[in-house]
């Protein structure tokens, strides 16, 4: 069937009175686990209340991540993990300001969708999800709680281990003035040390 326009959907909503919107809601939650999952997902965010998120989306990361990615080209069969809802997640994370959280995520989805890739076989189309995901991760870092210096060397040690692209835009991230030359100073005594 075809879908529905907006436009539409939004005439049919106009229409329902509250009763009549929250049971339609309600029904449709307990239809769709994951219309249930985004009320209650966009409650928490709008609340502040990020803790039951992160950790619903910790989960998300690891039972993505666990899939198998791959793509038989010669019979158009295979399986691709859907990270889309996952790195809307993320972007509504950043949009509110919880920087330490995507930190925190990224952290988990850098490890283990570097391994997944590394197993996958799908002409790279897991890879460039993740990089997707990642790039929100990114651009929260300069955000976060970490020192400046602290900032550049968790970018410089992901950046050294990429061999594939997932943290794309690095150097967009280093041209920040936030960044100055005494935290670059910090960062290579920091890199010198470890020599």
């Amino acid at each position: 069937p075809r879908r529905a326009k907006p436009t539409r959907i939004a005439a049919v909503l106009d229409k329902l009175d509250r009763d009549g919107l929250q049971s339609l809601l309600l029904a449709l939650a307990a239809q769709y686990p994951e219309v249930a999952r985004g009320i209650l997902e966009a409650d928490q965010l709008a609340g502040g209340r990020i803790d039951p998120l992160e950790r619903s989306l910790l989960a998300e990361i690891r039972q993505l991540s666990a899939e198998p990615a791959w793509h038989n080209r010669w019979d158009g069969t295979g399986h691709q993990p859907d990270y889309s809802r996952l790195a809307g997640k993320l972007r509504a994370l950043g949009e509110r300001g919880h920087a330490d959280a995507l930190l925190r995520l990224g952290e988990e989805l850098w490890t283990r969708g570097r391994a997944q890739v590394e197993q996958s076989d799908d002409e790279g189309d897991t890879a460039m999800a993740i990089a997707d995901c990642l790039g929100v991760v990114l651009q929260a870092v300069p955000e976060c709680s970490l020192s400046r210096p602290g900032q550049l060397l968790w970018i410089i040690e992901r950046a050294l281990e990429d061999d594939y692209d997932l943290l794309g835009g690095v150097e967009d991230v280093f041209k920040r003035r936030a960044y100055t030359k005494a935290h670059w100073r910090e960062v290579v005594n920091e890199l010198t040390s470890r020599l």
